[in-house]
């Protein structure tokens, strides 16, 4: 699982910023921070689970949920996360490419590339076949009206 803030995983002794903060919280706040990390990572998956069902058109996604999903289709790899994207994303279009470009789940901040790691976790053989092929549609329409 990615680190849900940034610097965490790394050694104290780089001195870094964000490393003092994290040192600087005590033992309750930092659980309270993960509480509500998780927590909010639980309703950004639903979200997300939510407008691959809807009719929401892919242009009114918020950017934010455009570019997780993006990443968690994306290849990063050869270990277990970049096959559970290849599965995935046949999983949600059926292995048709949706024409995205590749997004890098590492180019995101931390709580998104956890996001990515748990979307993968939720969708991977939950998510009917074909769940994403909407979306191709919405995509096809938005290229021709360009």
């Amino acid at each position: 699982m990615g680190h849900l803030f940034p610097g965490a995983g790394q050694p104290a002794a780089t001195g870094a910023p964000q490393n003092q903060a994290l040192e600087s919280l005590t033992l309750s706040e930092y659980r309270e921070a993960v509480v509500t990390a998780i927590r909010e990572e639980d309703q950004d998956s639903a979200r997300i689970a939510e407008l691959l069902k809807s009719v929401a058109p892919w242009a009114e996604w918020p950017e934010r949920f455009r570019q997780v999903l993006m990443a968690t289709l994306t290849e990063e790899g050869n270990r277990m996360e970049a096959h559970k994207a290849r599965v995935l994303r046949g999983q949600l279009f059926r292995d048709v490419d949706p024409g995205w470009p590749p997004l890098l789940p590492s180019t995101l901040p931390p709580a998104d590339r956890c996001l990515v790691e748990r979307l993968r976790m939720d969708l991977l053989g939950r998510a009917p076949l074909g769940y994403g092929q909407r979306l191709l549609v919405d995509l096809r329409t938005a290229r021709t009206e360009d």
